[in-house]
């Protein structure tokens, strides 16, 4: 799944976060902190949501910083 995140296909990389998540795959806490400037929302929210499920401290800096952008739904995500 992992290699899965950078496919060019937004809907593959949307799954992959959320299986990530799910399964709380601590090696994807990089991978998925690069996601933030992926350019579909939805990707992003998928992102924050499984570093969240994920519970690393590493991606912190870079979750507190996309609560300043303007995409409701990945501020949310970062938010919870």
């Amino acid at each position: 799944a992992l290699a899965l995140l950078s496919d060019k296909d937004n809907s593959a990389r949307r799954q992959a976060a959320r299986l990530l998540g799910t399964r709380r795959a601590a090696e994807a806490a990089g991978p998925l902190t690069g996601m933030f400037a992926d350019a579909d929302a939805s990707v992003r929210f998928w992102a924050a949501t499984a570093l969240g499920r994920i519970g690393s401290a590493e991606p912190v800096p870079a979750l507190a910083a996309a609560l300043a952008r303007d995409d409701l739904f990945a501020r949310y995500a970062a938010f919870t």
